[in-house]
Order: C-alpha cells, then structure tokens, then sequence
C-alpha cells in the first residue's frame, strides 16, 4: 500500500483542482505561445508550405512590451512546433503586408446613393494603417463623404498585399510574418526529412520493432541523392539505420517508389 492507504495510485481518488494553484502567468503565456504556433500553421498553410520542410525565421510582434521576456524560456516550443529555424521579436509586422480597400458597390451602392461614387473614392484613397483597423473593426466612418456615414464590414472589401517572400497573419494585436524563402540548404534538409518520414512509414507497415536496425537502400534521382548523402547521418540517425547504400540502377528488388517533394525515389528497407 502506498502513502495514501490504496494499493495502487490509480485507485486512488483524482485530486480536485484549486484556483490558489493555478499559476494565471504560466496559463496566459501558453495561451500565448499557442497562439503563434496557430498563426504560424495557418501562415505555413496558406503558402502550402509542410511544417517538415525547415523554414529560416519568423517574426512575431507581440500585444505587449513584457510579451517577449514572458515567451523567451518557450521560444524553442515555437521552433519546434513550426519547423523554424529563428523567432525574432519584432515590433510590428506591418511593413511586410500592405492593406487597400474598394467599396462593395452591390452592398452598398443602394443605401449610398448619390454619395456612392464619392464613398468609393474615399474608401479607394484609404491608407494602409486606416484599412488594415477596418479589417479589425468592422466599421468605417466617412464623415468627409457625408456627416455620420459609416460602412460596415460586408460593404467594403479588403484586399491584403504581402511583400514577396513573407506569409503574414494577426490576431488582434498579435502578429506574425513567416519567412517563406527556401534556400538550398533548406531545401535539402526537407528532403532528408521528407525521407526520414517515408521510411519510418515503410517500417512500420513491415511491422519492425522501434528497436529493430535497418539498411537503407534508395535508387533516388541527382537532386535527391545530393541532398540525402548531405544529411545522411540524420537520415541514418532518426530512422536506426546501420547503412544508408545508394544504387544509381534504380532496380531495387522490394523498393516502394516514392515521390519526395518532387524528386522520385525508389526505397528499400531491409531489417539486420
């Protein structure tokens, strides 16, 4: 029997929660960086961008001063859940997307009447900063066209410019700007991920135990292969693979064939 007089801890009643030890700060700043791994998926997504190809950096600006020291003991959360390489805290993400806005002349049009055509060019003629609150607001007033008028959200349209190489989202304050250049190098260390992923799946559907060694033998194309034999420790590594063989016949008796991020491949996996 244990301390608490059951024979087993799993007999014993589940402990309630107590409001006195919730830590509130701890709470709010996972909800923080929860929040930016989301964003940085949605933006990862958006650019159809998988999170097993390595990405350089990714700017986030945050709600408050205090933010940045608050994230910085979880930041490696963040890089690992997004496959980023640096985060940086930035004050704004603004100068990497740009905002312009066209009046909805089919919603709007009616109930604007003769001051349409002057509500369009007012909406037309909006700075980026005014738009991007619009977005955020959902009301703009356009007291200069006629005192008092106000559109709301279905009768402007928002049109959002990202500056080439960046994938930017927000959430109220919150913003991030997702560096999408793929350089060489990146993009050869998400065709060794890529790999890795194929062949864990390959033993897994032959039934190998986690602890079973393997060899690797592949009949990948040029690019391919360049990139694999780079990262051949890591390929070696994360799949427990005594040997990693390269055959430029492409005759591999039992290989799967496989389409890696473009490059074709034929994969054999062979217990030792």
């Amino acid at each position: 029997r244990g301390k608490t007089g059951h024979l087993s801890v799993h007999m014993a009643p589940y402990p309630e929660s107590t409001s006195q030890q919730v830590d509130r700060e701890l709470v709010e700043t996972m909800d923080l960086v929860r929040t930016i791994v989301t964003l940085g998926r949605a933006a990862r997504a958006r650019k159809n961008l998988k999170v097993r190809q390595p990405l350089a950096r990714l700017l986030v600006a945050l709600p408050e001063p205090q933010d940045a020291a608050r994230i910085r003991p979880y930041l490696y959360i963040i890089r690992d859940e997004l496959n980023i390489k640096q985060v940086e805290v930035v004050p704004s993400v603004d100068e990497y997307v740009t905002f312009s806005a066209r009046l909805n002349f089919k919603i709007a049009g009616p109930r604007l009447g003769k001051n349409a055509k002057a509500a369009a060019a007012a909406v037309a003629a909006l700075p980026s900063e005014q738009v991007r609150r619009f977005a955020q607001t959902g009301r703009l007033a356009l007291d200069e066209v006629a005192p008092g008028l106000e559109l709301c959200r279905e009768e402007v349209e928002v049109v959002r410019t990202e500056t080439d190489g960046y994938a930017v989202e927000t959430e109220g304050s919150l913003g991030v700007a997702l560096d999408t250049t793929l350089t060489p190098e990146l993009i050869d260390e998400g065709f060794a991920r890529e790999m890795v992923n194929k062949i864990q799946n390959m033993r897994k559907h032959v039934g190998l135990e986690v602890t079973d060694e393997i060899r690797i033998l592949v009949a990948p194309s040029p690019r391919l292969k360049a990139a694999a034999a780079k990262h051949a420790d890591f390929i070696r590594r994360e799949t427990l693979a005594r040997s990693l063989e390269f055959l430029d016949n492409g005759q591999i008796e039992g290989a799967t064939e496989w389409n890696i991020n473009g490059e074709p491949a034929a994969i054999a996996v062979i217990k030792v």
